[in-house]
């Protein structure tokens, strides 16, 4: 009787799985669905919430050598980083994070980072807007790929649009650029900071310094003071 009980258990899981809905999301190759949306890794570490489209992180460490640590076809999914957070491309040829459509990262906690490791490309994205948004500063992005920091696509549909707002930014060096391929490329209450003399390059799609695209360690950053003191303000009038 237990030996049948048992049977029919595993035989209802299989067809609750079958059955599960899936959602464009995956973390270290697994993909995101109704049945494993609310604790993705076991581990407490990553969840989603499909009402919203948030993908959240909560000091979540994800290596993976087959895929990208976080892939998506997704189009609007929010990535909300908290705590410290590392995607680590193990495997030679991958990327820390694969977006094809369109979406934001960012977080809502104080301090928290976020680090994006690959020996190929660290961001890979496809024909869509995405924006970094620190949130005020309170995320720290780094960005090491060692063949690409954040790398589009360029096509006559629009391409990859990308806008860095009001965070630190650090790119380590690269041998084929920090900022590539991009349509367009915004900074948002940031500036570069070093290299000096950098720009975009609506020619060469890219971050550029005297014309050729920058492949040396890039920082992006604001002043975090002059956020605080308008944070301040606003609140004293509300």
């Amino acid at each position: 009787m237990k030996k049948i009980f048992t049977i029919l258990s595993l035989a209802l899981t299989m067809v609750s799985t079958s059955y599960a809905t899936t959602y464009g999301v995956w973390v270290k190759g697994v993909q995101v669905s109704s049945a494993n949306y609310a604790n993705i890794l076991g581990n407490g570490t990553v969840s989603y919430d499909p009402s919203t489209k948030t993908l959240t992180l909560k000091n979540a460490t994800i290596s993976c050598a087959t895929d990208a640590p976080i892939r998506s076809d997704l189009n609007g999914l929010k990535v909300v980083c908290n705590g410290n957070n590392t995607l680590d491309m193990t495997g030679a040829n991958g990327y820390a994070m694969y977006l094809t459509f369109g979406t934001t990262v960012t977080t809502t906690q104080a301090n928290s980072t976020l680090t994006l490791n690959s020996p190929d490309i660290a961001v890979l994205m496809g024909d869509n807007k995405t924006v970094f948004d620190g949130n005020n500063f309170q995320l720290g992005i780094n960005v090491n790929g060692s063949k690409g920091g954040f790398v589009g696509v360029i096509n006559e549909g629009g391409g990859t649009r990308l806008t860095l707002k009001n965070a630190k930014v650090n790119i380590s060096a690269t041998t084929q650029g920090a900022i590539k391929d991009m349509s367009s490329f915004t900074l948002d209450g940031v500036e570069v900071l070093s290299p000096a003399g950098c720009s975009f390059s609506t020619t060469e799609h890219a971050l550029v310094k005297g014309g050729s695209v920058v492949k040396e360690a890039v920082t992006i950053a604001g002043d975090e003071r002059t956020v605080i003191k308008e944070l301040s303000l606003s609140n004293l009038h509300a």
